[in-house]
């Protein structure tokens, strides 16, 4: 990416989805649903259920959450053409390995990106490759985001700073 950057970027390892899209107005293939009604959550004490075992079901709760996802992953993947490694991630772009033929400068795509495995994190874009850089280790394409949900965004902010904290924290440590 190169220094007119508008936005903060960090170099990271995150395993990216690729998918060429034909037309501007293609349907994304992964979405999350961020409708907190759909979710639900019981009130424990009106049911007359003791603290413990409700606690019980809220961690059983997350465990099953965690399977669905795992088996939800592997159909997501099978419907993606490429799985890369991105390389450096602002909240405007990934910037992943291209060791694949297919996809080139001006080509749309939906991106599906792996924040976190535990517990599960993935945020998705549609975007362009805006740019294919040649370095001595390979060929990187550079995916500017052209629509991005507010919730993903904010994802990507936060993985963001994390992981610039992060940095910093263990620059401190050796000194």
């Amino acid at each position: 990416m190169d220094d007119r950057r508008e936005y903060l970027r960090i170099r990271t390892r995150v395993n990216v989805l690729l998918k060429k899209i034909d037309t501007e107005e293609a349907y994304p293939s992964f979405r999350v649903t961020t409708d907190l009604s759909l979710q639900s959550d019981f009130n424990y004490k009106e049911l007359g259920i003791p603290e413990g075992l409700s606690l019980f079901f809220k961690y059983l709760d997350g465990k099953l959450d965690l399977i669905l996802s795992l088996l939800g992953i592997d159909m997501l993947e099978r419907e993606f053409d490429y799985k890369t490694t991105g390389v450096e991630l602002s909240e405007g772009a990934v910037k992943c390995v291209c060791d694949f033929q297919g996809i080139g400068v001006g080509d749309l795509v939906e991106v599906v990106i792996y924040l976190s495995h535990i517990p599960l994190v993935l945020v998705s874009a549609m975007g362009r490759v805006i740019r294919i850089e040649r370095e001595e280790d390979g060929e990187y394409l550079v995916i500017a985001f052209e629509k991005i949900r507010d919730r993903d965004r904010e994802l990507i902010v936060r993985f963001v700073f994390q992981e610039q904290r992060e940095k910093i924290r263990s620059e401190k440590e050796e000194s």
